[in-house]
């Protein structure tokens, strides 16, 4: 995976989940992407960074501890529900009457 200055990719992120799996790195599909969702998820450390904040759990270590805790907590509830809206773009906080920006089209 290519990974630079702290920056991961999503296709990196999905196969080292399938990977944590033990999935073969062919259940990584690319499809179309959600307008809006998908463009980039930016997220920035440097605030954190200068407040004195230092990473202390390596990568693998943290998405491992993150895989084993949703395993034990048994989101049942979360998994058993309809996960169709998680597919659709939804740049507007569902529920409000936020317009979306320009240029992006509304929720379905």
């Amino acid at each position: 995976m290519l990974a630079w200055l702290g920056v991961r990719w999503v296709v990196g992120v999905a196969r080292d989940i399938a990977r944590a799996f033990k999935l073969p790195e062919t259940k990584v599909v690319h499809v179309k992407d959600r307008a809006f969702n998908d463009r980039r998820y930016y997220i920035g450390n440097s605030k954190l960074a200068s407040l004195g904040w230092k990473e202390t759990t390596a990568w693998e270590e943290g998405l491992k501890k993150t895989i084993d805790w949703y395993m034990a907590t048994k989101c049942d509830e979360y998994w058993q529900g309809d996960l169709e809206s998680a597919l659709k773009a939804h740049p507007v906080l569902l529920g409000t009457n936020i317009k979306p920006a320009p240029g992006v089209a509304a929720p379905l």
